[in-house]
């Protein structure tokens, strides 16, 4: 009688977690509370079925024990820092994204549960994208009245994300994963339209997004999903970005030319940036200044009249600012583990939906890790909580669990 009690409180706690994913998956393109209060439900759910379970030996895994050290290296650097409070945040952001790659990645996904996620990402991007062809038309989005950038005559949407580029990074993961879903030779004609329709509004509102870090970047998971295809699918996808780039349009071609321009532009304000976090991290390489501390600090080390003193516009040397470099370096082992381990399990799988699900979320999740290089992906809330979901996710529909037992 105890046994079957616990086994139904066991399933209402496994399917609220299941259920809390596809949430956010809707949730990340369009409002941070329900992130929050979402994330905060499946956590404690997931903490729940641990502790009836009792079952603590599915979280030591090669990217878990790492990312167990990269915290302890957050909680150190909080040793260095002038600001306990901001800090205090810090370590609470730090726990929530770790508990979130940690309770996606060790939930039982079958493969109903797959597909079903899948279909909730399509629904996701497609009510992202039409909202933003809104905002490119009317110049206000519909979800979150946020309007295109004043004196911007590219008419960068955004959608109801803060910025083009956060938008950019987001459809970087979703055109991979569709890319992958279409080629899948066993599709119903449903599934193939589904994909097709996913793919195409990714594709036409990334390029609407002018983000040039989120074209290379799809470039290379473009390719990694290309590579995982076969050979010929890999030359496949050479030949269509070869032919994608010469017919583009001119203009197009020269703001991507421009990315290289290290005199003037953004490429030249990144470098500046990236010269002030790096002098930041040569006064403290081991601690850091404090994890979340980045944005007090960094005005005493900025280039001269540039505003922004938030964000280094490269996740990796913020990250080694306020935790230091080994603190940073746990955090890019993690994603190496986490991605090594997805690769693996990747090339043991047969052919069907759950390789082409594993394929298309490594694809995106090279690009999105990349793509944090230039930009403040990982600093954003709800693209932080976006990328820890597909992170484990990845794990999970490359059936690296399942091999290891």
């Amino acid at each position: 009688m105890r046994n079957s009690f616990k086994d139904r409180i066991l399933r209402v706690i496994d399917t609220l977690a299941e259920w809390c994913v596809y949430v956010l998956i809707f949730a990340v393109t369009f409002s941070n509370s329900i992130v929050e209060i979402v994330s905060t439900i499946m956590i404690v759910a997931w903490i729940a079925g641990i502790v009836l379970r009792k079952d603590l030996k599915k979280l030591f895994f090669p990217a878990a024990l790492i990312l167990g050290a990269y915290f302890v290296w957050v909680l150190l650097s909080c040793f260095n820092s002038a600001y306990p409070s901001q800090s205090l945040r810090g370590i609470f952001k730090a726990l929530q994204y770790l508990l979130i790659f940690l309770a996606v990645a060790t939930q039982g996904w079958t493969t109903a549960k797959m597909k079903r996620f899948v279909y909730f990402a399509a629904g996701a991007v497609v009510l992202a994208g039409a909202n933003g062809i809104v905002q490119y038309v009317t110049g206000t989005d519909l979800i979150r009245q946020r309007t295109l950038i004043p004196e911007d005559h590219l008419r960068r949407i955004s959608s109801s994300f803060i910025h083009p580029n956060d938008f950019g990074a987001y459809l970087v993961v979703m055109a991979s994963l569709f890319v992958s879903m279409l080629l899948l030779k066993k599709n119903t004609l449903k599934q193939s339209g589904l994909f097709l329709i996913g793919l195409i509004v990714s594709v036409a509102c990334l390029f609407l997004t002018g983000s040039r870090g989120a074209w290379m970047f799809f470039g290379a998971a473009f390719m990694t999903v290309g590579i995982l295809k076969g050979r010929k699918a890999a030359a496949i996808f050479i030949m269509i970005l070869s032919a994608v780039f010469f017919l583009m349009p001119s203009e197009t071609r020269e703001r991507i030319y421009e990315t290289v321009d290290f005199e003037s532009g953004t490429a030249w304000e990144r470098v500046m940036i990236w010269r002030g976090s790096v002098d930041m991290i040569k006064e403290h390489p081991v601690l850091g200044f404090g994890v979340n501390t980045f944005s007090k600090h960094f005005p005493d080390y900025k280039p001269e009249g540039y505003p922004d003193d938030r964000y280094a516009h490269n996740c990796y040397l913020q990250m080694a600012s306020e935790i230091g470099i080994v603190g940073a370096v746990f955090f890019m082992m993690f994603i190496i583990a986490a991605l090594f381990s997805s690769l693996k399990g990747i090339l043991r799988l047969p052919d069907g939906q759950r390789k082409g699900l594993a394929i298309g979320l490594f694809g995106g999740s090279v690009g999105f890790a990349l793509n944090s290089a230039v930009d403040t992906h990982l600093f954003s809330l709800a693209l932080a909580v976006f990328f820890n979901i597909i992170l484990g996710f990845t794990m999970v529909s490359s059936g690296y669990f399942k091999d290891e037992k």
